[in-house]
């Protein structure tokens, strides 16, 4: 088993934050999206600014309980949003497990 990634992609906006997309907001995502990898592929073509908005929002709330959609609205600009669907995409990565470790873990922990 993979040691799993507890501090998350790193992104500065108005401050240095760690987007970690945690089994909390993976469940958050699961219930917007019904699926993660619908999720996935929301941010992978012509994303809609709400979606890069509510991503990070769900990735940001670990670090910070007083977070609003909203909120997290204002920190994402014209000149950084680029940045921040890929912080996004690779804390996302790192969250996930790898398609071939999944593989060979079938089976073991029954």
């Amino acid at each position: 088993m993979s040691n799993l990634n507890t501090k998350g992609a790193v992104i500065n906006l108005d401050k240095e934050r760690h987007i970690l997309f945690d089994l909390n907001a993976l469940c958050e995502i699961e219930d917007k999206y019904g699926d993660i990898y619908k999720a996935i592929a929301s941010l992978s073509s012509q994303p809609k600014m709400n979606d890069i908005r509510y991503m990070l929002y769900v990735g940001l709330c670990h670090e910070d309980d007083n977070l609003t959609d909203k909120k997290v609205g204002k920190l994402i600009t014209l000149q950084n949003v680029t940045d921040v669907i890929e912080a996004v995409g690779k804390a996302m990565d790192m969250s996930l497990p790898d398609k071939k470790e999944e593989s060979e873990d079938d089976g073991k922990n029954v």
